[in-house]
């Protein structure tokens, strides 16, 4: 039988195992996600990310139209208007030596 006793009353509050309000790893702030893959450690640096625009949102025309009817099955117009809203964009990092991933972690028994 193992028994581990963790003493968190005293003065050295450095070591965090999770106890509380926000999980640190090495005294950065680790954000969870609950579609995280549990076998994979992402480090990013999102001082060096960012986004390029591409098109600006907006909406979609066709020959200066906004607004675009909807075919039934016999071909004939139904009482439905479509409108379509585009935007084109892209992330980029500026400096990919800043991050940095572990993969294929194993995850003990119990731990799904």
């Amino acid at each position: 039988m193992l028994v581990t006793t963790i003493d968190k009353t005293g003065s050295n509050q450095g070591f965090d195992l999770y106890f509380g309000g926000s999980m640190t790893m090495a005294g950065v702030t680790v954000q969870q996600s609950f579609k995280w893959d549990k076998r994979r450690i992402d480090f990013l640096n999102m001082d060096s990310w960012g986004r390029a625009e591409l098109k600006k949102p907006g909406f979609y025309t066709a020959d200066g139209r906004k607004l675009f009817e909807v075919r039934g099955t016999d071909g004939g117009v139904v009482t439905s208007t479509l409108l379509y809203l585009v935007s084109s964009w892209n992330l980029f990092t500026s400096n990919p030596q800043e991050n940095a991933y572990i993969d294929n972690l194993a995850i003990p028994a119990g731990y799904a």
